[in-house]
């Protein structure tokens, strides 16, 4: 049996706008958009909204090169991070595990309120928000012509939060969005997955 190492993230590509609002020169790096609990990752520190910039001191231009990395190392193994937190590079430790599967759940329906972003949301029930594995969040409703629609949100998703700041009703979002202007990154999970989104209201 050939043992493949993991870190418990999920990653996504870093492109231009997210470069953006992330504050990195360019698009490099594997964003992360969700810690899996009690993870090698999540015992090291490791954020979603961090960017992996190197693994063991190779750096990483596509979010695609950091899995195979990661792969190679034998799980138990110490493994050097080099990551982008709000403006900053930050070195981290962590021990790589072993590669298994994980799953979150998803939700559904209730009161809804239209928002400035062109799309009407309401927040979670506390059983979505436990089926979801969220502790608060916004569940998409509809999503009209509008900022939303552009960004590629779409009904079902629910809105995690706006750079990095956790989101429980339709107003904190619209204020916001609204605040950060051009640079907003919103987290949101589609089924079990969750990404950055970037969002302009331009």
């Amino acid at each position: 049996k050939v043992s493949r190492g993991r870190l418990g993230v999920m990653i996504q590509e870093v492109n231009q706008q997210l470069a953006d609002t992330f504050g990195l020169d360019k698009p490099t790096g594997a964003l992360v958009s969700s810690v899996e609990d009690g993870s090698p990752a999540d015992k090291a520190g490791i954020e979603a909204g961090d960017v992996i910039l190197k693994f063991n001191g190779k750096e990483i231009s596509r979010s695609s090169e950091l899995p195979s990395m990661v792969a190679d190392v034998a799980p138990g193994t110490s493994a050097n991070v080099t990551l982008w937190r709000k403006g900053k590079t930050k070195e981290l430790t962590l021990n790589v595990g072993e590669r298994v599967a994980s799953e979150t759940g998803k939700a559904g329906n209730g009161n809804q309120e239209k928002s400035d972003l062109g799309l009407a949301a309401r927040p979670l029930t506390a059983e979505e928000r436990k089926q979801a594995g969220v502790s608060e969040g916004l569940l998409v409703q509809e999503v009209g012509d509008g900022p939303a629609a552009k960004s590629g949100i779409r009904p079902g998703d629910i809105i995690l939060s706006v750079n990095s700041e956790k989101i429980s009703s339709v107003k904190q979002l619209n204020a916001l969005v609204n605040k950060n202007g051009k640079r907003s990154a919103l987290l949101i999970l589609r089924g079990e997955q969750k990404m950055f989104v970037p969002f302009s209201m331009g």
